[in-house]
């Protein structure tokens, strides 16, 4: 093993009782929580980031809060103005944390809405990247809405009117027998027959269930199952009809000492929710939930799971009929944190797998086989960790989708699809949690990029790049030590 990957394994090891102080009503997170917090919150410190002479993209607008922006989602146009807009979660309670910001903004984001969460012993905050969704349009109005999950002293899902924010529905899990954080969600087809869909999400702490919940509640979110999970529930995924009804099911992540992904029914009449299989990772942790297209002719879905684990084996393929293996990666050896599908580059009908994981590169797999397509690798400054990956409509002319990434190093990159060479990398100046592709903002006819960061050394925490390649180029003096508090953005 690489004396990296040593050091990172080692890390699980040493942080898994760490929680996090100073929050009203914030009781320990889980242990892959624990994780997670202590290696974003480590102090910056040095290693390589872009290589000098790398283009940087131009800055849109961005927008300050008093913490971390661990997720952004573009949502489409909320204002009618015909440019997409995005919302943003900010990881601060008892004031605004969840804002919808217009894609036409210019220099500073122009909110266009803004709520507190305000539920659970302190309102709470947003717990990580899946804990923000921008969802279909669920009302009719041509606007999509918005599902938000919270932790530390909130921990409460809610469904929000992507319009003008209001609360639809939201289930506190704070009036359950027990509580926990809301770490992700997803929506499901319609199996009450009222034309909206449900949603399924995933709760840790002391719960450690999956809801399932009635679309069209107000109010209180009403439940249609719950089921108990053997541990914390960090990811939650509708992957397809896995049983012929018609109907989503959904794949789950089970953390800690669950080591295991499970399929459920979504459209189960049994309180405890319907169990269509599981598949183990003993030893491991399964962390991140995801699917892709039928591989093996019998028309299901197949699931993707992202693991904890050092074996090479990061990433697999499992049947989404009967969750036996179909593949399994074998050069992927870091924690994964996040997978996205990119588009067939490789020929075979069937798209390629983006992964994001404590490795500091991109790996981007052969969603036939998962063998590599190729590892573009970012900086080594904080780790270099990507926790956050995306893809993006072409951008550097070659007709194939291209793929944005979000590193330790903080920067946000933009790789080609075709081979992973870099495009161009913006610097931020802190860790980058999240990125989305957007659609054109500045109106060069190509999609654009939004990224949320951790708020450390200065108060910027969003930021919209124009993806274009001709912005400025970065001078980095301080490449070799990781010092970036002399670098300079030239913008021809």
């Amino acid at each position: 093993m690489a004396c990296g990957s040593f050091m990172r394994a080692a890390a699980l090891i040493l942080v898994l009782a760490v929680g996090h102080a100073g929050r009203a009503g914030a009781d320990q997170p889980t242990r892959v929580e624990a994780v997670l917090e202590a290696r974003a919150a480590a102090p910056l410190g040095a290693g390589s980031g872009a290589p000098d002479g790398t283009p940087a993209p131009a800055l849109l607008f961005s927008m300050t809060a008093p913490d971390n922006a661990p997720s952004v989602r573009a949502m489409g146009d909320a204002n009618g103005d015909a440019i997409d807009d995005l919302v943003v979660g900010i990881d601060e309670s008892g004031t605004d944390n969840l804002f919808c910001v217009s894609g036409a903004s210019a220099g500073t984001a122009s909110v266009l809405w803004s709520l507190e969460t305000a539920d659970g012993v302190s309102g709470g905050a947003p717990t990580g990247e899946q804990s923000l969704v921008a969802a279909s349009d669920r009302d009719g109005d041509g606007v999509r809405d918005v599902l938000l999950g919270t932790g530390w002293g909130g921990r409460t899902a809610y469904e929000i009117d992507g319009a003008d924010g209001t609360i639809r529905w939201r289930l506190d899990t704070y009036l359950e027998s027990e509580s926990g954080w809301v770490y992700s969600l997803a929506e499901l087809s319609d199996v009450t027959g009222d034309g909206r869909g449900e949603v399924a999400f995933g709760v840790g702490s002391d719960n450690d269930s999956v809801y399932s919940i009635d679309g069209a509640s107000s109010g209180t979110g009403f439940v249609l199952w719950r089921y108990p999970a053997a541990d914390a529930v960090g990811s939650v995924h509708a992957f397809g009809d896995a049983t012929g009804d018609g109907k989503d099911d959904l794949v789950v992540a089970v953390w800690d000492s669950g080591q295991q992904f499970v399929a459920l029914d979504g459209a189960s009449t049994d309180p405890s929710g319907t169990v269509l299989w599981s598949a183990g990772v003993p030893g491991s942790t399964a962390y991140f939930a995801s699917s892709i297209p039928d591989l093996t002719g019998d028309g299901v879905p197949e699931v993707l799971g992202g693991i904890w684990s050092s074996g090479g084996d990061a990433v697999r393929c499992l049947d989404g009929a009967t969750g036996g293996p179909v593949w399994e990666s074998t050069d992927v050896f870091d924690p994964v944190m996040s997978l996205k599908l990119l588009g067939d580059l490789t020929g075979d009908g069937t798209p390629e797998v983006i992964v994001a994981s404590w490795d500091n590169a991109v790996h981007l797999l052969d969603g036939a086989d998962g063998s590599r397509v190729w590892r573009s690798a970012v900086g080594t400054a904080n780790g270099g960790d990507v926790w956050t990956v995306a893809a993006i409509d072409d951008v550097d002319g070659d007709a194939l989708p291209d793929v944005v990434a979000g590193s330790f190093d903080t920067h946000v990159y933009l790789m080609s699809g075709a081979d992973g060479a870099i495009r161009w990398a913006y610097p931020t100046a802190n860790r980058v949690f999240s990125v989305d592709a957007i659609g054109d903002l500045d109106g060069d006819g190509l999609a654009d990029v939004v990224a949320g960061t951790q708020d450390t050394t200065s108060s910027t925490v969003l930021y919209a790049l124009s993806a274009g390649v001709a912005g400025g180029v970065i001078f980095a003096d301080g490449f070799e030590s990781g010092d970036t508090s002399a670098w300079t953005l030239v913008v021809p």
